[in-house]
């Protein structure tokens, strides 16, 4: 049996816009230095999807130095956005015990530059939720556009 996905969607946007099917941006959204912002998206994956890649590109603000873009990703077995969703979590095992983290992936950005770059990520959810910040700011506002391709079988 040949191992292998047999499957892959379109470019989905979660941030930002995007002008062609492919991986490409053009129009970003300014961020915030909390989660509860626009800048958030969710990803409808149905039921067979198992992975997904997220293609995300960071632009920091001109004269800003030292910035980071965090994002968190949130899972539900439902496919309705108003029923809940479930942070996705680290795991660390000592001495027989599992010790659960609620995860937050973290980018240093470039000095007044853009930098772009791809996450693949298991997942087993109905639906998924994208959401960024920025922290280190002292200025103007950095940018996020975010993209994600799910892989599977059908």
């Amino acid at each position: 049996m040949a191992l292998g996905w047999n499957y892959a969607s379109s470019p989905i946007t979660v941030v930002g816009t995007a002008t062609t099917s492919t991986i490409l941006y053009s129009d970003m959204v300014a961020l915030t230095d909390g989660y509860a912002t626009s800048a958030f998206g969710y990803i409808p994956c149905g039921n067979s999807p198992s992975k997904v890649n997220l293609y995300i590109v960071y632009s920091m603000a001109v004269g800003e130095t030292g910035n980071s873009l965090d994002f968190i990703v949130e899972g539900s077995p439902n496919i309705t956005r108003e029923r809940g969703n479930y942070r996705f979590l680290n795991e660390s095992a000592s001495g027989g015990t599992s010790t659960l983290t609620r995860r937050e992936f973290t980018i240093v950005g470039v000095a007044a530059g853009t930098i772009s770059f791809e996450l693949p990520l298991d997942i087993q959810d109905k639906l998924l939720k994208v959401s960024f910040k920025e922290s280190g700011g002292v200025g103007t506002v950095g940018r996020v556009h975010c993209q994600a391709v799910l892989f599977g079988s059908k």
